[in-house]
């Protein structure tokens, strides 16, 4: 139940290259016993998105000087998707972070050595088909979260374990986990327009370009909120001297709110009087840019001599326009400062719970780093928000996400000005990828899990008035230090 992946681009095109491995109960014991020497017992078929994953059950082991002992409980031999199987750095370095959480007391899948020594190998599935990484993990024990009924506990549960993530996470340094680049960032959250014509019903559609507004506006934050990359060559890889790095992706996204472009000749900055009047020139054009005719404010980019005018509109969008827009140097240090390795998929079916005594569960343990990454705490925090939300059918659980990692780490107010803006764009991500993996394979239906509320969901959390949520979540946060 763990995932894995030198460095991938999970565009477009990459993701359309990806093949999900075709691998069936008997092609999992024979792989289980040539590369492990696990003989005999069953293997189960397992959720998975892209992966495909069994749990191997009652096995002896014979020829494996690595695996002397079989555990109990079983394991789980996970067969990784084509697209991260040629990451084999990123698969590495997963593997060694499952090994330091485990050591530190989390329960999580620990990596099993294969006969040869390694924690994985690749192996074609097919004869000229590409390689899959495969590796055994050891089983843990317990249900999943997702699968059993609501507890109202279970999101400051979830949120206290992440903050432990996150403290044993800035004790490691994993480069090729730090630098991936993966579709369920939620940096990539605007790649879901691309996907919008998945949804089928006309007003979801729309709630979905909607979004794409204030994404662009919360990209455009951070980004503005770095250097000016007057040494960038012009035209070509506008952000690449910025604070995303390798990430070159919102490139599109930016041009598409791009102007006409102004030669300053030895200038690096607009004078007053051309700043004024290019807003003049260029604001009766934000509906054509931007989709909508509310422009407050513009910004300039340069990039050697070229100034570009870059609009963002507002409307209603406050979280990102009216806080940003006041406090970006503070919230901008905050992000930057606050950065570091996060799980990035902790949703409810890769949470293990256990039931207490009492009848009640309790959470016990986390599955699958497959997106592990570098990004802001926030965003982690959004997303849990985002699936408890999602697991308990209402927003009201992301209080309780906040309550419990703030037991562990710290939340500054700034961030709550942003949390509403990014569970939004984890629900869009969720909902719209769920939708276009089951259009490629109709026989996964362990990706429609999200449709059964999310929309609801959403919907509710992004026409809510300001500050319906956000007073609550402040009083949550203070109520988890005090704890």
């Amino acid at each position: 139940m763990a995932a894995g992946g030198a460095d991938t681009d999970a565009g477009p095109d990459a993701m359309d290259n990806m093949e999900r491995p075709v691998v069936d109960e008997q092609a999992a014991l024979a792989l289980a016993a040539r590369l492990y020497g696990l003989r005999g017992g069953t293997a189960r078929p397992m959720d998975g998105y892209d992966d495909k994953n069994f749990w191997l059950q009652n096995h002896e082991v014979t020829d494996n000087p690595f695996l002397t002992k079989v555990c109990e409980a079983g394991y789980t031999l996970k067969v990784t998707n084509s697209l991260d199987s040629r990451d084999l750095a990123f698969v590495e370095e997963q593997t060694a972070l499952l090994a330091h959480l485990a050591d530190h007391g989390v329960v999580c899948p620990r990596p099993v050595r294969n006969k040869a020594g390694h924690t994985y190998s690749i192996e074609k599935l097919r004869e000229n088909g590409p390689g899959h990484a495969v590796r055994l993990l050891q089983f843990v024990p317990g249900e999943i979260l997702g699968k059993v009924p609501w507890q109202p506990d279970f999101a400051s549960q979830a949120g206290r374990e992440i903050g432990r993530l996150h403290n044993l996470m800035d004790e490691v340094d994993l480069p090729a986990v730090k630098s991936r680049v993966t579709e369920w960032s939620l940096w990539e959250a605007p790649r879901v327009l691309t996907f919008a014509h998945y949804v089928e019903d006309a007003a979801r559609r729309a709630l979905v370009k909607e979004t794409r507004v204030w994404k662009r506006e919360i990209i455009s934050r951070l980004l503005l909120g770095a250097r000016p990359f007057s040494q960038a060559k012009p035209g070509k890889r506008l952000f690449s001297r910025l604070y995303l790095g390798k990430n070159h992706r919102f490139q599109p996204l930016a041009w598409e709110a791009v102007g006409k472009s102004r030669s300053l000749g030895k200038s690096r900055l607009p004078t007053a009087s051309q700043a004024r009047g290019w807003k003049r020139l260029e604001s009766g054009n934000a509906k054509k840019y931007l989709g909508i005719p509310d422009f407050r404010f513009a910004v300039y980019m340069y990039s050697g001599n070229n100034v570009y005018l870059v609009k963002y509109a507002g409307n209603n969008v406050y979280l990102v326009l009216g806080k940003f827009q006041q406090e970006t140097g503070a919230q901008m240090e905050y992000l930057r400062e606050d950065s570091g390795l996060i799980h990035g998929d902790y949703n409810q079916f890769n949470i293990v719970v256990r039931r207490e005594g009492s009848g009640s569960h309790s959470v016990a343990g986390v599955l699958d780093l497959g997106d592990c990454h570098s990004a802001p705490r926030l965003f982690e925090v959004a997303l849990t928000g985002a699936y408890m939300a999602l697991a308990s059918g209402g927003a009201e659980a992301i209080a309780g996400v906040l309550a419990g990692y703030s037991q562990e780490r710290s939340i500054p107010p700034v961030a709550v000005d942003l949390l509403r803006v990014c569970v939004c764009a984890r629900l869009c991500q969720s909902l719209v990828m769920g939708l276009r993996a089951h259009a490629l394979d109709p026989q996964n239906t362990y990706v429609l899990d999200s449709q059964r509320n999310g929309w609801l969901v959403l919907e509710n959390l992004w026409k809510a008035k300001h500050g319906e949520f956000e007073k609550e979540w402040r009083e949550k946060i203070l109520d988890g230090k005090l704890n």
